[in-house]
């Protein structure tokens, strides 16, 4: 089921809720949650149908960043390899690690953001902030986000002044190295 056709028969049931609320009927039960893995698992078989294998691996990530004021963000990364050449090369995982191992202030940094969302703020900085908050300058901040901002995990705006502000996107692939 797409994404559209969920969203369609929710609201259908939300119309058919209030119809029975209007008419004084009573509320069907609401249907049981969706399972996200029961659509990744049947990528997968997909996958290994079309290409006519009988054995693949599956990597789901799931992130879901949540403020009770209202903010809410959920990301997921999802992979299938239905053999080795499928997989990524050894220099390609390298690189991905690089972004956040490279230089030990990226990883200060990420914390640098998580710090004032657990206070209820945005995860949203300018090179300013997140510099002060590290105790370093923002020169440093920037070179020590550049790969992150390169591969979409930060981006990186402007201030109408012209200073750098930094705003976590995509927070799963470090919320998944917190599991490691």
């Amino acid at each position: 089921m797409s994404d559209l056709q969920a969203e369609l028969a929710s609201l259908r049931r939300d119309l058919e809720d209030l119809r029975a609320k209007v008419e004084g009927r009573p509320v069907p039960p609401p249907p049981p949650p969706h399972n996200p893995m029961d659509d990744f698992s049947e990528n997968l078989r997909a996958d290994l149908n079309k290409k006519g294998r009988n054995a693949g691996i599956g990597s789901m990530r799931m992130a879901l960043l949540l403020q009770m004021k209202g903010f809410t963000r959920a990301g997921t990364t999802s992979s299938t390899w239905t053999s080795l050449e499928d997989m990524p090369t050894e220099e390609q995982v390298r690189k991905n690690l690089e972004a956040y191992a490279k230089d030990p202030l990226t990883i200060r940094a990420l914390y640098g953001f998580l710090r004032p969302f657990f206070e209820g703020k945005p995860l949203t900085l300018t090179g300013a902030e997140l510099a002060e908050s590290l105790g370093t300058d923002e020169g440093k901040v920037a070179a020590a986000l550049q790969a992150l901002i390169e591969s979409d995990v930060i981006k990186e705006k402007r201030t109408a002044e012209g200073q750098a502000m930094y705003q976590l996107e995509f927070a799963d692939p470090f919320i998944g190295l917190l599991l490691t």
